[in-house]
């Protein structure tokens, strides 16, 4: 039987309709960085701070420089729902966010008006508001980490005597210590919780231009001294593994490099990460799969935002974010599928923006100019923490000599990375890094190239598209062939008369 000319025409429309399909879902399930600005009402988005709730939607702490506040926003599943959280001074300036046990949010952070440790929960209708610590000017670089309780562990800096120290709520007060007096310690702190709910704290040495950390042992503050190679050890971040080993990430002032430390057994192993230009400022670390470190990060250099990523033999690095000069203040999470999302700063536009790794979303993520799916903030700070003078419930620090005074950088948006003269000597760090907030075009570094970032995707995509192309090409082919030789055979006999 003699097949119908336009048979393989049929079958080659219907492989070509299954092609476009195929690109079509390709180019909608196709993996990559989406970026959106979450806020960008006036200066904002510094000191920010990730998490992602129990369905995976992001919420966010940062600090509003127009207008001094604390403020958080969270996407609901079609909008960002964003709020003031407190506008008493000018407050909100290195936040730290948690989530309990219930997806409440707990934010720590610096009250520059009056130098103090502050704290606010959400109560489940208001947001409960309290002075965690007043002595003297402190609350800079704090760290906040919920114990299974979902009581608060703070780790922050003391300006005024240049101390790391430590605040834990016991259940009914505030228990305060000083973990590191040591000369000019306790900027850059990174705070986890371990085994047993042990804290550990990352942090910069300034006198010896180092990077520390500090473990509670059940008994005594342990403290070791984790990098001294150059000047090492600032915008620390501090996470540990599945298996409780710890991970720190860090900049190397010295060389411009973004480095990285793990404890393996009773040592630290060290290695640089990313050494191309100026790199690894506001570092923030995560631990995937397989005890994988992955890390965002500032790249000065480009003016990018940077994310490093190991995968078992070698460091990945993408720029995520090369549009103006943005990578500030960044803050890393993983969610359930391991994929990376990150809250950062753009100093191009002064705006808080959100970087997440997946299929394009849809609808894409905008901020509201409305607060109202939050409920708003209260004044009243009478359901939270009080805080307490006395450090007695909480570990007690080892021994240490006694601190030099410094003085209050209370008068400053942003204290100085490097001490103010004092009457005892101090030795001084390399020259200020952190962008001052109130004036970004001036303090920021200017990136001196712009490198794109290119996009990359799994080699199963690279596949899918090679079938999709080569199958048409391979029914053209059939049906040509099938046409000529269809041409070059003889008509079949007629039948025979009766």
């Amino acid at each position: 039987m003699r097949r119908h000319p336009h048979d393989g025409l049929t079958v080659f429309l219907v492989f070509l309709a299954f092609s476009l399909l195929c690109l079509a879902l390709l180019g909608q399930a196709s993996p990559g960085w989406n970026v959106v600005a979450v806020d960008s009402a006036g200066d904002i988005g510094r000191y920010t701070s990730l998490v992602l709730g129990s369905s995976g939607n992001p919420r966010i702490s940062y600090y509003d420089v127009a207008n001094g506040d604390l403020k958080y926003a969270e996407w609901t599943g079609s909008t960002w729902s964003i709020v003031t959280v407190d506008s008493a001074g000018n407050v909100g300036l290195y936040t730290s966010l948690a989530l309990d046990s219930g997806g409440s949010p707990h934010i720590s952070y610096c009250d520059v008006t009056n130098g103090d440790l502050k704290y606010a929960r959400w109560t489940g209708v208001t947001w409960s508001i309290s002075t965690v610590d007043s002595t003297g000017d402190v609350g800079l670089y704090t760290s906040l980490a919920l114990d299974s309780g979902g009581s608060p562990h703070i780790s922050y800096y003391s300006s005024t005597l240049g101390d790391l120290k430590y605040a834990s709520w016991t259940g009914s007060t505030w228990s305060i210590v000083t973990v590191d007096s040591a000369g000019d310690v306790g900027r850059y702190t990174s705070l986890a919780l371990g085994y047993g709910g042990n804290p550990r704290i990352s942090y910069y040495d300034v006198t010896n231009n180092a990077l520390k950390c500090a473990d509670w042992t059940g008994s005594a503050w342990r403290l070791v001294t984790v990098d001294l190679t150059g000047n090492v050890g600032l915008y620390t971040s501090l996470a540990f593994d599945s298996g409780w080993n710890p991970h720190i990430s860090y900049y190397d002032v010295t060389n411009g490099d973004l480095k990285y430390a793990k404890l393996i057994g009773s040592a630290w192993s060290i290695s640089t990460v990313d050494s191309a230009g100026d790199v690894g400022r506001y570092t923030s670390l995560a631990i995937g799969s397989g005890y994988n470190p992955r890390i965002s990060y500032y790249d000065v250099t480009n003016g990018d935002l940077k994310y490093a990523e190991w995968t078992g033999t070698a460091w990945s690095i993408v720029a995520v974010d090369s549009t103006g000069n943005v990578g500030g203040d960044t803050s890393l999470a993983l969610d359930s599928g391991g994929n990376p999302h990150i809250s950062y700063y753009d100093y191009t536009n002064g705006d808080l923006k959100y970087a997440s790794y997946g299929p394009a979303p849809s609808p894409s993520p905008s901020p509201t100019s409305s607060p109202s799916p939050t409920p708003s903030p209260s004044s009243s700070p009478s359901p939270s923490p009080t805080p307490t003078s006395s450090p007695s419930p909480s570990p007690s620090p080892s021994p240490s000599p006694t601190p030099s005074s410094l003085p209050s950088p209370a008068a400053s948006l942003t204290p100085s990375p490097s001490p103010a003269s004092s009457p005892t000597s101090t030795p001084t760090p390399t020259p200020a890094l952190t962008p001052t907030p109130t004036s970004t075009s001036a303090s920021t570094p200017t990136p001196t190239q712009k490198t794109q970032p290119t996009p990359s995707f799994p080699i199963e995509y690279y596949a899918i598209a090679a079938v999709v192309i080569i199958v048409p090409i391979c029914v053209i082919i059939v049906v040509l062939r099938s046409r000529k030789r269809s041409r070059l055979l003889p008509p079949p006999p007629s039948p025979s008369p009766g």
